[in-house]
């Protein structure tokens, strides 16, 4: 008897996994460690091991696809929302800094006078 690695793709984000897996396998085959599908390690023919869906199953199968597709689409304009608010509020705040600027250090930069003359009282 020997050892069994199983490889399964859990979803999700697969580029680190791809960059790995090459890796991952050569220095197992190094190692001794044979690669075969599930089906042939239990000695069965994959439509055995891996039986197709129902009816059933597959409508549960899109409806989850669908809401779970809703569900990033929903989380993904929620953060849009945020970014291009922080975005809009720093860019304002950024505006009236520079708009204030200028205006101090304009030549012509007037004074309020602190009285009225009276006869405008």
């Amino acid at each position: 008897m020997g050892n069994i690695i199983l490889f399964h793709d859990g979803g999700g984000e697969r580029a680190n996994t791809i960059v790995a897996l090459p890796q991952i396998i050569d220095k197992l085959r190094e190692d001794g460690y044979q690669f075969v599908s599930v089906p042939d390690l239990l000695g069965k023919k994959r439509a055995d091991v891996m039986m197709p869906l129902s009816t059933q199953e597959k409508l549960e199968a899109r409806a989850d696809g669908f809401i779970f597709g809703i569900w990033h689409w929903f989380r993904l304009s929620i953060a849009t929302i945020f970014i291009v608010g922080i975005v809009m509020v720093s860019a304002r705040a950024l505006i009236i800094g520079i708009l204030a600027l200028v205006e101090k250090l304009r030549p012509d930069h007037l004074v309020m006078p602190t009285r009225y003359p009276r006869s405008l009282c």
